[in-house]
């Protein structure tokens, strides 16, 4: 009947010791992740589940997320991508024959297939069947985004943010990386974690004179070229690519970026352009125009003039980011572990602050900021090199 992933010997004896086979609720990797056999066993769990309840739309939601997930995690399995995902694909004609019109049912249809036009009745489906459900906000919240919706985008990050559900922690640090800015910045970034939190303190009031640009929504060819136009920025034809394939799912990755990168940064309304330091795949660009980024805190600014990078550092640090939570996890954040990755970003331009007071001599600054990058190296694996450094001053 449902999908299963194969467990057998010692491994699946494994996972029965190390995870119980109770039914727990599933998450997207973003907010929370688990190692491959949690997941496994959690597919075994709610399988159980089902046996008993087929019509038990929520478990088939979990299971659906555990199975998703196993087949991101698992290096074992060794057959293609297509395979896997048909498996996935099975699983869902399942839930369909068992709960056709369900919230659950119409959020998954849509998940297997993100922003794809096809899919959106799915997704406005289950927007009218959530009754107070939160599971499909982010892509509300992106359908409004692609759609330069502004009141939309608030409405469903607000509800997200009402929801309690937000992690904290990182609400936090984009209110940091969004405090830092310029006025009327351009900040790219490329992950849920650094742009979803950014954009719900947007929401509620927070430097709504900033664009959040996520890389990978900028390959939706309609969004791209919206909100180009909006910000002055120069779009280009997406049949022009190496391969000669139209579309910009056939671009290389790192050249997309890089032309993404260099068109903003020539937009003619001269608008300041930061790449998030949590932007993951834009290190080739960075590389290429190292001497005209500079580290102005929790992202890089463009400049083709010489700036003064270490009065900005000092101007973020000292003024305007919020440093007290950094010191301490909190512990009843279900993303706790996300936070405390996301938070190594402070640690490089914290270093390199911290070498500006040694030399000038400012020794109450030294003790403050020491501490700050001594709570955080912590759960570094950079942790005896970071204290290696702090000794030799």
């Amino acid at each position: 009947m449902k999908v299963m992933i194969a467990l057998t010997g010692m491994l699946y004896l494994t996972c029965q010791t190390l995870f119980a086979q109770q039914p727990e609720k599933v998450y997207g990797f973003a907010r929370t992740k688990k190692p491959v056999e949690w997941y496994k066993a959690q597919i075994n769990a709610w399988n159980k589940v089902l046996d008993k309840d087929p019509k038990d739309a929520d478990a088939w939601l979990n299971l659906f997320r555990a199975t998703r997930n196993v087949i991101r995690l698992d290096t074992t399995d060794k057959r293609e991508d297509k395979v896997k995902w048909a498996g996935l694909r099975e699983l869902l004609n399942e839930m369909k024959l068992a709960v056709p019109d369900s919230y659950e049912y119409n959020l998954c249809e849509y998940a297997i297939e993100p922003n794809s036009p096809a899919k959106l009745n799915f997704l406005k489906r289950a927007d009218e069947l959530a009754n107070g459900k939160t599971a499909h906000i982010d892509f509300m919240v992106n359908l409004g985004v692609t759609e330069l919706d502004q009141q939309k985008t608030d409405y469903y990050c607000n509800q997200w943010f009402q929801s309690r559900e937000v992690s904290e922690g990182l609400l936090n640090y984009s209110y940091n990386v969004l405090a830092g800015l310029d006025q009327h910045a351009i900040i790219f970034t490329s992950g849920d974690n650094d742009t979803y939190p950014a954009w719900i303190l947007q929401s509620q009031g927070i430097r709504r004179d900033v664009t959040v640009l996520n890389l990978h929504l900028l390959h939706l060819d309609a969004y791209r070229a919206k909100v180009f136009q909006k910000l002055g920025i120069t779009n280009w034809d997406m049949k022009d690519n190496q391969s000669g394939e139209q579309g910009s799912s056939h671009w290389d990755e790192s050249r997309f970026q890089q032309e993404l990168l260099k068109r903003a940064v020539a937009n003619r309304n001269a608008y300041p352009v930061y790449i998030a330091l949590t932007a993951g795949g834009c290190e080739e660009y960075i590389q290429s125009v190292e001497d005209k980024l500079y580290l102005t805190g929790m992202a890089y600014q463009y400049s083709e003039e010489n700036m003064d990078d270490i009065a900005l550092l000092k101007r973020n640090f000292e003024n305007r980011y919020a440093l007290d939570p950094i010191d301490k996890l909190i512990f009843s954040d279900i993303s706790a572990d996300q936070v405390i990755m996301i938070n190594q970003n402070y640690i490089v331009p914290m270093l390199k602050l911290y070498d500006h007071y040694v030399e000038s001599g400012d020794l109450q600054h030294v003790a403050w900021i020491k501490s700050k990058i001594l709570a955080l190296a912590e759960h570094s694996e950079q942790k005896a090199d970071i204290k290696a450094h702090l000794s030799k001053q």
